[in-house]
């Protein structure tokens, strides 16, 4: 692969993170789909307070990974946190 290659993965997992996975509807889960032609998918897990601050709440923090094909068995991976909602 190229550094172009993961020039592009990078932009599309940056695509992925300011396009689809925002708003105050995101929920812990799996998704993915395809931008300009590279296959991506991101997994958002709930985090747990270890001192249960905001199990009332309806808001939850989620860890994110959005993981973009780069060539073959590589890929690039992204992690952040989001807002969501508990389900």
């Amino acid at each position: 692969e190229r550094s172009e290659d993961w020039l592009s993965a990078r932009l599309v997992a940056e695509t992925v993170l300011n396009e689809a996975l925002v708003g105050p509807s995101l929920t812990a889960g799996i998704i993915g789909g395809d931008v300009d032609g590279r296959r991506w998918s991101a997994t958002l897990r709930q985090v747990n307070s270890p001192d249960g601050a905001g199990a009332d709440s309806d808001r939850v923090l989620l860890d994110v990974s959005v993981r973009v094909t780069v060539s073959g068995r590589r890929s690039l991976e992204v992690e952040t946190m989001r807002i969501g909602v508990a389900q």
